[in-house]
């Protein structure tokens, strides 16, 4: 890329918005996610209308979790999913 003239960048700092759900996937693969990544404990995560999440893989942590309207959350009986608020 060639910049042919000055250009002025502006940095804009801020919290992230959550992790929402892109499509229907298992939680651990990270293309799942908007925020380009796993969820993690400080994560408030969104799984959004129609997207199903599994867990089967491992335990799973999230700072909140919010079901849209037809949002699943599928779960092995031997995971467990560790949440702070549940929205």
């Amino acid at each position: 890329m060639r910049l042919e003239a000055d250009r002025n960048i502006t940095a804009e700092f801020g919290f992230p918005g959550p992790c929402e759900s892109v499509q229907s996937g298992d939680w651990h693969t990270a293309s799942t996610w908007n925020c380009g990544r796993v969820p993690n404990s400080g994560d408030d995560v969104v799984i959004r209308d129609g997207h199903v999440v599994n867990i089967s893989a491992e335990d799973a942590n999230a700072l909140s979790l919010k079901l849209q309207d037809n949002g699943h959350l599928n779960m092995s009986a031997s995971r467990n999913l560790n949440v702070y608020r549940f929205n």
